[in-house]
């Protein structure tokens, strides 16, 4: 079942399979935005719904705006 996953999951890392997720998602958009990219496509590319929850969500991990890169 998914809550036996979850478990099993934050035994081994000591986090959340979400928060695992997450936090991959925002250091690959970081990688994109230090291409170059823009932070909207950089969004949608790693699979955020919305531009605010990605900001939101970058924010929370590197302490500034998508923006700065």
């Amino acid at each position: 079942s998914m809550s036996q996953i979850n478990r099993v999951f934050r035994q081994s890392t000591g986090t959340s399979l979400w928060d695992y997720v997450l936090r991959k998602r925002v250091i690959s958009a970081h990688a994109m935005l230090e291409r170059g990219e823009k932070a909207k496509n950089v969004c949608y590319a790693c699979g955020f719904s919305d531009y605010s929850n990605f900001y939101r969500a970058y924010k929370a991990y590197f302490g500034h705006a998508p923006s700065r890169g």
